[in-house]
């Protein structure tokens, strides 16, 4: 899917119709928001950290499995000068790509990508510098 915004890696939910963030720890589903609105009136809670910190910022709510109407893992890419590389990260402006298969390591060490571990390779580059940024799901089944 292509896209505009970059995400982070990771699982999501979609619930009452809105994207969440989704956890799924020891059979519980929690799903993360900063959206005030979810916390007044969607019965979201503060967010307390394992230490006791409250962050007033961030949202959780645990639901059932059968409260959410669709789940899936998400990973983003990034078409760089014509080649497409997995987003570990953004930060600023800046997106970290990065290479893991020995097929793309001529592509990377022409693309003066910096050399991390065998077969593996990143580059910071601005986020205006990508072709193309995409979006894959990949569906996940809950119990």
């Amino acid at each position: 899917m292509k896209i505009n915004k970059i995400k982070e890696n990771g699982l999501y939910a979609i619930y009452c119709n809105k994207e969440y963030e989704l956890i799924i720890r020891e059979n519980k589903y929690l799903l993360f928001s900063t959206d005030n609105e979810d916390f007044e009136k969607n019965g979201f809670t503060f967010y307390e950290d394992a230490s006791g910190n409250i962050d007033k910022d961030m949202f959780i709510k645990k639901v059932n499995s059968e409260e959410i109407d669709e789940a899936y893992n998400v990973r983003m890419y990034g078409v760089y000068k014509g080649h497409e590389f997995f987003i570990m990260r953004e930060n600023n402006g800046e997106v970290l790509i990065t290479i893991s298969s020995p097929r793309e390591v001529e592509i990377a060490k022409d693309l003066d990508f910096k050399f991390v571990e065998p077969f593996v390779y990143d580059k910071k580059v601005l986020i205006d510098d990508l072709d193309e940024i995409i979006e894959k799901q990949e569906k996940v089944y809950l119990d």
